[in-house]
């Protein structure tokens, strides 16, 4: 059963091939794309580095450049340069203000309708100048509905996506890099518990970022851009700065958190490429947090690559049910619609061209078969009859129709002497006690026959011609009385009887 159902789901491929999407992570030192095969766990990794000044803050600076790079991280991924990617795209946090809220059991409807005015009011910036997204957060512990909302600067998304959709990249989403975090330890980590929430401290090229992951999602997040730590000093801050911004910040965090739900967090994830051992020591000195380690079940990457992991993995979600928030303009679902149409045509143009090139091989294949044969037949025909005898051919047509003709006559022969031998049989069998056939002759079926016997008397005699008459195929069937005679034995009655053969049985 296995089999088959995994043959039905090649067939179904097949017939609707999967759409990579890929996760695109796009900081301010450069971008990185990940690529995922759902049923093999490998994954492509290609990066291009940015250069200053392209992207500050999370904000492009120099469009040109900034797409300049990204055409050659397209050309790294194929060699097609009119492939259109599609791609999760994953953004800096610094820019991206999310807030949680809590709503009542409403209807659909009524739900959306809710959502949509607690955005206008949480929205940082006038709210038509914005992007926005929601979803909603299971919580059993609460009767409402939990609501966490997104919101960033349209002119923010409008600068990076432009770029992106100019080096043939597909926008499907966008998200902030702690979602994509997040992801990757709920989804491809073991040992975690949804149901415990998990403080998330993570080092980048943009800056330090603390969230917290609550029932399986990013509850809250907070962003520390280099820039602004460094305050001007070119994003360079001392190790000393560096500790007591965690410090400080996680202390908040945890304050803020226990403020809400009176009770703290004990377990802490750590993503902090080429300095998570000093990022661990600051932890263990100052906070009694278990720090669990960040170990993929199924994927070996260095942790500089884990935002785009996290993206490329909500890529492979279906579109149809996937409902976590995206920042994307309106619009970026048909133009990964087209780009699906546009693939499935693709393939299948591919395929007929393919199918047709091969039956187009066979019948030529065929074609010049069939001709070498008839070349072949033709030069053996002229070969046989330039060479045969007409007389000789002759004979043996005149000898093949005498010796058939022979056939005919001993197989006629051989049916009237069956005949023959059933009508005699025939005319023994009604002699019975009393009588005895002495003599037949018979010159032909045309004439008379005479049967010479004698009979114990001649009553017997005048019934055994009376059987021959009731014979179907013996008439004019007689006994002249003056044939009956006495015989020369003494009581014997000696007598002839005539008679014509008719239709001889089979």
């Amino acid at each position: 059963m296995a089999f088959s159902l995994r043959s039905l789901k090649k067939v179904f491929r097949l017939l609707k091939p999967r759409v990579e999407i890929g996760g695109l992570d796009v900081s301010d030192g450069g971008v990185l794309f990940v690529s995922v095969d759902p049923e093999t766990k490998k994954i492509k990794q290609f990066s291009v580095r940015l250069p200053d000044g392209v992207i500050v803050n999370g904000k492009v600076q120099n469009p040109t450049e900034f797409e300049k790079a990204l055409k050659q991280l397209h050309q790294q991924i194929t060699v097609d340069k009119t492939k259109r990617i599609p791609v999760v795209i994953s953004v800096s946090d610094t820019n991206i203000y999310s807030q949680q809220f809590e709503l009542p059991p409403l209807q659909s409807t009524n739900l959306n309708e809710a959502v949509r005015l607690n955005l206008q009011v949480l929205s940082p910036v006038d709210f038509s100048k914005a992007y926005s997204d929601w979803q909603k957060v299971e919580n059993p512990k609460t009767r409402g509905v939990e609501i966490l909302a997104s919101f960033v600067e349209k002119d923010i998304v409008d600068k990076i996506i432009a770029p992106i959709v100019g080096s043939n990249f597909v926008p499907v989403a966008i998200e902030q890099k702690a979602a994509s975090l997040t992801r990757v330890i709920l989804q491809l980590t073991s040992g975690n518990d949804p149901k415990i929430p998990y403080f998330l401290m993570y080092v980048s090229s943009d800056g330090l970022g603390f969230s917290i992951i609550r029932q399986g999602h990013l509850y809250f997040n907070r962003f520390n851009s280099w820039a602004g730590l460094s305050k001007g000093k070119q994003r360079q801050i001392s190790l000393k700065e560096f500790s007591e911004t965690i410090i400080q910040e996680s202390h908040r965090i945890m304050n803020f958190y226990a403020s809400h739900f009176n009770e703290n967090i004990s377990y802490l994830y750590v993503v902090a490429p080429g300095m998570e051992s000093q990022v661990k020591q600051i932890v263990e000195d100052n906070f009694s947090f278990k720090i669990e380690p960040l170990v993929l079940k199924d994927y070996s990457i260095d942790q500089s690559w884990l935002v785009a992991l996290g993206a490329a993995v909500r890529g492979l979600i279906p579109r149809s049910i996937d409902t976590e928030i995206s920042l994307s303009p309106e619009g970026t679902e048909i133009q990964f619609f087209h780009s699906q149409i546009i693939t499935f045509i693709q393939m299948w143009r591919s395929i007929v061209i393919s199918v047709c090139a091969i039956i187009l091989v066979a019948c030529v294949g065929v074609f010049l078969f069939l001709g070498s044969v008839i070349n072949s037949t033709a030069q053996d025909f002229n070969k046989v009859s330039g060479s045969y005898n007409v007389t000789y051919l002759n004979a043996l047509k005149q000898q093949a129709q005498s010796f058939n003709q022979l056939v005919d006559r001993a197989i006629l022969a051989r049916q009237q002497q069956t005949r023959w031998a059933k009508a005699l049989s025939g005319i023994y069998s009604q002699t019975g006690p009393n009588v005895v056939i002495d003599r037949f002759y018979i010159q032909s079926q045309d004439l008379p026959g005479v049967i010479n016997g004698h009979a114990t008397d001649a009553n017997s005699a005048v019934n055994f011609k009376n059987k021959l008459a009731a014979l179907p195929y013996l008439n004019s069937v007689d006994l002249p009385l003056s044939s009956l005679n006495q015989g020369v034995a003494g009581n014997a009655v000696v007598f002839t009887i005539s008679f014509k053969v008719g239709n001889l049985p089979l």
